[in-house]
């Protein structure tokens, strides 16, 4: 991967709709010689998909949270998704090392949605405690 491979795909981060025109208008290419580097790319596994970003706020998913989960005996990623299992507003999950065996992030609709999540999660079996943290603001670190 080359600077120019790198600043199409800073390109396709800020934009991943951009034309192959636009971008080569940028990184100094033609339309085909962009093109020819995005499949590369995308066959290579830089570029493994495109999303689009949901303003979840505007689905009514305004209260974000930390739910922090204990289990009885070890959890795998596989047993942390289990337990997750029909939690929607899961927006991810992490396997992590220390007191604790897991963490989900959650957005949900308000404190109520919040603790039918939680009572969702303590009726799983494995699931031995819980801790909650509500996040009051966030930035990504892809944000301006």
């Amino acid at each position: 991967m080359d600077d120019v491979d790198e600043r199409i795909v800073s390109l396709l981060r800020e934009d991943g709709r951009r034309s192959y025109a636009s971008l080569g208008r940028v990184v100094g290419l033609s339309t085909a010689a962009v093109k020819r580097r995005v499949e590369r790319l995308e066959s290579d596994g830089v570029i493994q998909g495109y999303v689009a970003m949901v303003n979840r706020g505007k689905l009514g998913l305004e209260l974000q949270a930390f739910i922090d989960l204990k289990f009885a005996g070890t959890a795998r990623m596989e047993d942390i998704w289990k337990a997750a299992d029909g939690v929607a507003p899961v927006m991810a999950a992490y396997a992590v090392a220390g007191d604790l065996d897991a963490v989900l992030h959650v957005r949900v609709r308000d404190i109520g949605h919040l603790q039918e999540v939680l009572a969702h999660l303590r009726a799983k079996p494995d699931v031995t405690g819980t801790r909650t943290r509500i996040i009051l603001e966030a930035r990504d670190h892809d944000a301006s």
